[in-house]
């Protein structure tokens, strides 16, 4: 049997408010002190659309934020969350990535954590890929917090997996 997977792929993934406790998310705050954080999912969004690219267009990755790129090489591409998530869902096809938000970047509302939650998760189904999310939210972590090195706690990716406060 043929395992049929999409061609084409649109995840709506919500942004977060925080209430209390940003910071004491940090691991080393918490590893010391632990920490505890409100916050909760919102009716604001991520959209990610992930396609596979036509062998017609000369390019391997077409990508669509705030700016674009075409580009041939995994390396130089300019969005580090891209690059990272490209990187982990070992995309080795030609790709088209478009990422739009209910609000603009910068807003505080947990969105760079919500482009690597939708990214990653429209990426494996792409693949035809069952991702848990527990998994989602590890990898998540690990791109920004690990990989990245970004100064962000766990509070902002865990809305954009679980939903809800």
């Amino acid at each position: 049997m043929v395992k049929k997977v999409p061609q084409i792929v649109i995840t709506k993934t919500p942004l977060r408010l925080s209430f209390l406790g940003g910071g004491t998310d940090i691991g080393y705050f918490y590893r010391k002190y632990s920490g505890a954080v409100l916050s909760t999912a919102i009716n604001k969004h991520v959209y990610v659309t992930v396609k596979r690219y036509s062998d017609l267009y000369d390019t391997n990755f077409r990508l669509n934020y705030s700016i674009t790129e075409n580009l041939n090489s995994i390396n130089k591409i300019k969005n580090n969350i891209i690059r990272e998530c490209l990187k982990v869902a070992n995309i080795n096809f030609p790709i088209y990535v478009s990422i739009v938000s209910d609000v603009p970047a910068g807003s505080g509302l947990g969105g760079s954590s919500s482009v690597t939650v939708g990214l990653l998760n429209a990426l494996f189904c792409l693949k035809g890929k069952k991702i848990s999310k527990n998994k989602l939210y590890k990898l998540a972590c690990k791109i920004e917090i690990e990989t990245l090195k970004q100064p962000i706690g766990k509070q902002d990716q865990f809305p954009a997996v679980y939903g809800g406060m």
